[in-house]
């Protein structure tokens, strides 16, 4: 369910809620409003719920502020449930909505929706392409499949014990609450145990609370760390294969192999 939280997905996400409450809040055409809003609903608490029993510790609906999906999911159940009582109750009889309710809360909810966009361009995450850069609001998209053959861009940015730019080197980014993070980490540990490959682990930021990690506790492995005042965005796990810090193989998702 990592697709949930990618930045356009959630931004997208809160303009369609911000346009479906404008609509039940105009009264115009109140049945088929709520239709839609029960089977939106329907999809926000099935998405919850995966993530919820799927281990993930944030539900990645509010971007930097985490949220437990066991919260979420008892909130859109919530809302849920007042809107199929209200579909549903007997003898309710609702007046007529003026026009100026219907048009004043349609163009409210319409310039809000609009407003998304613009917000998002004030504070679009930066690319970390060709080199980590960042931009005021402190937001980085890392993108990987433009590394390779280039140094490393974020060989200043991962703080180790020793350099990562001497040598041959393996670097692995992810998330403790990442599936396929969770999936690969035994075999990441494995591979540096029996083949000897010098892998440093760093958790992207937020880093998992105690005895929450994901990481061995007996690790083989190095850990690193990144600048947590930053906001990082990637695709984990992120697998970076490294020669005296050159890029020579990347793999990200659910196709990386260790």
């Amino acid at each position: 369910m990592q697709w949930t939280n990618k930045p356009l997905v959630v931004l997208g996400g809160s303009a369609f809620e911000i346009l479906l409450a404008s609509w039940l809040a105009s009264g115009w055409q109140r049945r088929t409003a709520n239709l839609i809003a029960v089977g939106f609903f329907l999809i926000v608490v099935c998405i919850a719920a995966s993530k919820w029993s799927s281990g993930e510790l944030s539900c990645g609906c509010f971007g930097p502020l985490k949220v437990s999906p066991w919260i979420t999911t008892f909130l859109d159940l919530g809302i849920l449930a007042g809107l199929l009582w209200q579909l549903f109750r007997k003898g309710q009889r609702h007046a007529r909505a003026s026009t100026a309710r219907i048009v004043g809360a349609l163009v409210v909810g319409g310039s809000a929706a609009m407003a998304m966009p613009a917000i998002a361009y004030h504070f679009h995450p930066a690319a970390a392409s060709g080199e980590a850069v960042t931009d005021a609001s402190g937001l980085i998209v890392l993108e990987p499949e433009k590394w390779v053959g280039k140094p490393f861009p974020l060989a200043t940015k991962i703080v180790t014990q020793k350099t990562i730019t001497q040598g041959v080197c393996r670097i692995v980014l992810f998330h403790s609450d990442c599936p396929d993070c969770q999936r690969l980490m035994p075999q990441i540990e494995q591979t540096a145990r029996t083949k000897g490959v010098r892998t440093v682990l760093v958790e992207i930021p937020p880093v998992a609370p105690p005895g929450q990690s994901i990481v061995p506790p007996a690790t083989v492995c190095e850990i690193g760390t990144l600048d947590s005042s930053k906001e990082w965005f990637a695709t984990t796990p992120v697998i970076i294969d490294l020669a005296d810090g050159q890029v020579v193989r990347q793999q990200s998702g659910g196709q990386a192999q260790p």
